[in-house]
């Protein structure tokens, strides 16, 4: 005996892929794994709806060598407190697990990674002074090739 069955127009379960809309994921389809923090795609699609770029000011790009030197040094001067106050709480971590093998890789202490910026800056600083780079981020080497020997080159640098 066959059964009736009335159609079902306005049921939303039967729409077709390209019609239904995507869902909020949390996890990378990809991988599987969740999202440990926010990521920038997700802002920038959003701010792409509202008619928005995600990064509307860009920040100028720097030229020369040596500006790009002091553009990684200053982001890395800035990130050192964070540096600092993860490998804190990785510390926390490490203690509450009892891992031989990590405590020693956190034995130096930050006092450590304090000290090599420090010294790290005093020697750009002298590398600057000594290279003679001038106020517009030029260096008098910037037009010497190296040809030849390398005698050759150090004796080109020195006739500078």
């Amino acid at each position: 005996m066959p059964v009736k069955r009335t159609l079902r127009l306005e049921d939303n379960d039967n729409q077709t892929p390209a019609k239904r809309p995507a869902p909020d994921r949390n996890y990378s389809p990809l991988t599987g794994t969740c999202q440990m923090s926010p990521s920038a795609a997700p802002q920038a699609g959003k701010a792409k709806a509202r008619g928005k770029t995600a990064n509307s000011h860009k920040p100028q790009v720097p030229q020369t060598e040596v500006e790009i030197l002091h553009a990684i040094s200053s982001k890395l001067e800035a990130s050192v407190g964070a540096f600092i106050k993860a490998r804190q709480e990785l510390k926390k971590i490490v203690a509450a697990e009892g891992s031989s093998e990590l405590k020693s890789f956190f034995s130096r202490g930050s006092a450590d990674l304090k000290t090599e910026l420090r010294r790290h800056r005093e020697l750009a600083s002298k590398a600057e002074s000594c290279l003679g780079v001038n106020g517009a981020g030029q260096s008098h080497l910037q037009g010497v090739v190296q040809t030849g020997s390398s005698s050759d080159f150090l004796k080109s640098i020195m006739a500078l």
